[in-house]
């Protein structure tokens, strides 16, 4: 399948459909997308950083999956996001000031880190935030 409209789609919803690799990077591309939900796959690799460029996305689930490294500081050019789902991946790292500013969302679930064995001592808990 290729995509190759920016203005189409505004939502993307691919929850538990079993995807494995790595989020494509043609999703960069559309810069009107509002909702991408891609929790409960098998995506791999680290969340790319073009998600800066989806100035409009309201909401982006990716929890459940098997994403490692850090959440890339891109995100926080995300000014419309509110509600933001990475838990239950492999994440690690700080999370960059810009990033922080997201508290400002309605809903927050960074979670708890799944740890692969070789990394068990380093893993610790993050939060989740919810606000009304």
């Amino acid at each position: 399948m290729k995509l190759h409209n920016p203005n189409f789609p505004a939502l993307l919803c691919s929850t538990f459909l079993h995807i494995i690799g790595m989020i494509p990077t043609c999703f960069g591309k559309f810069q009107k997308m509002q909702v991408l939900h891609l929790d409960g796959n098998k995506l791999s690799g680290k969340i790319p950083s073009y998600v800066g460029n989806l100035t409009q996305l309201v909401e982006l689930f990716l929890s459940q999956n098997n994403l490692e490294e850090s959440i890339p500081p891109s995100i926080g050019t995300c000014q419309s996001l509110q509600k933001l789902d990475v838990s239950q991946n492999y994440l690690s790292g700080v999370i960059p000031q810009q990033e922080l500013r997201l508290i400002k969302s309605t809903f927050v679930d960074l979670g708890i880190r799944r740890c692969r064995p070789s990394r068990a001592q380093k893993c610790s808990n993050w939060v989740s935030v919810v606000k009304p």
